[in-house]
């Protein structure tokens, strides 16, 4: 590989993963202080030369996704063992921020929602048209979440990133077009007149 990274330490690797994918990388990580993830790193990439970390990182910036240190490792020797599943489940907001997306579209319906999101949307439609009361949007949000997870796992099985949902586009007359005008009952039976008389 040419143009190698050159690699100080595993700190500086461990910054380097993060810098390339920020948000893949607190979500793989959640809750893990950050020495803690170094150690991984750490233990997982002994004996890895340069240029087999250099290969695990610019597989981490084809990807998209901070893999877990073992992943890494095996990503550094050329070892995929990875079918992408988790990179597009990345791509998947939670059920809580779904449901937050879902809240300011429908208050709103130029924010941008996902497919996954409408989808989830309009099987619960009727839940969400009858709320008179908070127990009924307790349950209209229980049931978007639940239809969510259930579509996302489904599209993450079918190897389905997440898209952006583009609402249909309003077919409108143009105003250079004529408004249509019926003809009238007297128009028409002199057509008919005049087609006879040609027939005779």
């Amino acid at each position: 590989m040419n143009n190698l990274v050159p690699i100080n330490n595993t700190e500086h690797l461990t910054a380097m993963i993060k810098s390339i994918v920020p948000r893949s990388f607190e979500k793989t990580f959640d809750g893990l202080a950050m020495p803690e993830i170094v150690a991984g790193y750490r233990f997982c990439v002994q004996g890895l030369t340069q240029a087999q970390l250099n290969v695990g990182l610019d597989k981490i910036k084809q990807m998209g996704y901070c893999p877990d240190p073992a992943m890494f490792a095996k990503w550094c020797r050329g070892l995929d063992g990875f079918d992408n599943a988790n990179a597009i489940a990345d791509g998947y907001v939670d059920k809580h921020a779904a449901l937050h997306r879902l809240e300011k579209w429908l208050a709103d319906p130029s924010q941008p929602i996902t497919v996954a999101i409408k989808q989830a949307y309009d099987a619960t439609y009727q839940a969400w048209r009858y709320i008179h009361t908070a127990s009924d949007r307790t349950k209209a949000e229980l049931a978007f979440k639940g239809e969510y997870q259930a579509i996302i796992s489904q599209l993450v099985r079918d190897g389905i990133t997440c898209q952006e949902y583009q609402a249909p586009i309003a077919i409108t007359a143009q105003a250079s077009q004529k408004p249509h005008i019926p003809a009238s009952d007297e128009f028409v039976n002199e057509i008919f007149a005049k087609l006879r008389g040609q027939r005779k």
